[in-house]
């Protein structure tokens, strides 16, 4: 069977964020049996669920509602038409419905361990990206509720938020912290973290630190050629 084309396109977004870093990722699937994982329509407020959305017709038409449509859905819905996925399969998105109608969504997929470069000791690590509610929906905790949701697999948590105050304000309400950063690991991110108990943040060497040439020695060679020339 062929991969899937939305999977692929999570290897894309964090090649393009992370260049020349390898990439191994695992699709939560069956976390029951390696860790803790939320009951599936867990819920942190009263009446309101989280679910694990599916791949099917519905759910990509409600998709289009949100700002960040784009070629991973796309691709969802071509895999879908070409029969590459089943009907009703299981996708990285979890959402809150309001009746019938999506209001808020996250993708949320998981890092292997050997390439943790975020969290010490290093160990697997979630990715969560496209968080949005609609418009209507914001203020009432609908997008805090998903992350709360992602926090009870209890593994480290690493977010990529649009660079700007009111969005840093949200993430550090939330009990996440921007994470030190290093342009090779962040070069074009704005890295925000979560920790659970236990985890800290790995010690990343400042940008000052990568190597440069030693411009004082290469003066001081110069130097002596010219001298020995003379």
């Amino acid at each position: 069977m062929k991969t899937p084309k939305w999977k692929s396109i999570l290897l894309g977004y964090d090649f393009f964020c992370q260049f020349a870093y390898p990439i191994i990722y695992t699709i939560i699937n069956n976390r029951e049996t390696q860790h803790k994982a939320p009951k599936e329509g867990m819920s942190f407020m009263v009446g309101v669920q989280v679910e694990r959305l599916l791949i099917n017709y519905k759910t990509l038409e409600d998709f289009k509602r949100f700002q960040a449509y784009g070629t991973q859905e796309l691709s969802m819905l071509e895999d879908l038409q070409n029969e590459i996925v089943e009907n009703d399969s299981e996708s990285p998105f979890y959402g809150i419905y309001f009746g019938e109608n999506l209001v808020a969504r996250m993708s949320l997929y998981e890092r292997s361990a050997k390439f943790d470069d975020y969290f010490n000791p290093p160990q697997d690590y979630l990715v969560l990206f496209k968080l949005e509610v609609l418009p209507d929906f914001r203020g009432k905790g609908y997008g805090r509720l998903l992350v709360d949701y992602a926090k009870g697999f209890q593994l480290p948590i690493k977010t990529n938020p649009l660079i700007g105050q009111e969005s840093d304000k949200f993430w550090e309400k939330i009990g996440f912290e921007k994470a030190s950063y290093n342009i090779e690991r962040d070069f074009g991110e704005n890295p925000f973290i979560w920790m659970p108990e236990g985890v800290k943040q790995a010690v990343q060497p400042p940008a000052a630190a990568v190597q440069q040439p030693n411009i004082s020695a290469e003066k001081e060679k110069k130097k002596e050629n010219k001298e020995k020339e003379n």
